[in-house]
């Protein structure tokens, strides 16, 4: 049984940075610019694209408000980690990963209700997040979660053919 706590940082940041967060997917997502106006068109690939993600690649300076864990008895198998924006009173979805062979069981879910939670209880309007135009399982994932688009910059990373897309939902 899958259960979440608090991740103890800095003592687990090993056991988080060997999460495999890679995904497989047959689509990315384009902009089609008209005007004034943009769309996102899911595009197919082939081959299908490879991607992995590392907390490794944190800043030295970086610290997460909040990070719970998902534990399948002594093994880390998912993580969450917060920054709270309090100007704007966001709650920011740094960091959400469930490795491959425990997703679609609701982990990720979970992990984003423990978010929720401490988003509230911490005075904040929503939680907001930012992946990569390469990333469509996630996409999907964060839309039947109820998140919607807020917003994408073409220039945000300094990476060929990829590019920020932007999502939030109320808390």
């Amino acid at each position: 049984m899958i259960s979440l706590r608090p991740a103890r940082l800095p003592d687990e940041i090993e056991p988080l940075a060997a999460i495999d967060t890679s995904f497989i997917t047959p689509y990315i997502y384009r902009v089609q610019h008209d005007d004034l106006t943009f769309r996102l068109i899911p595009e197919p690939v082939d081959p299908p694209r490879r991607k992995a993600f590392s907390i490794q690649d944190e800043p030295p300076d970086m610290v997460w408000d909040h990070t719970t864990v998902a534990v399948d008895g002594d093994r880390i198998v998912g993580m969450i980690a917060i920054v709270l924006s309090h100007w704007n009173r966001r709650a920011i979805v740094w960091h959400l990963y469930v490795d491959p062979a425990y997703r679609g069981q609701g982990i990720g879910r979970r992990l984003l209700e423990a978010a929720t939670d401490y988003g509230r209880s911490q005075s904040m309007r929503c939680l907001a997040l930012e992946t990569s135009n390469l990333d469509y399982p996630a996409i999907q994932f964060y839309l039947r979660v109820g998140f919607t688009l807020s917003g994408f910059d073409e220039t945000y990373y300094d990476l060929v053919d990829e590019f920020a897309i932007f999502l939030s939902r109320p808390l």
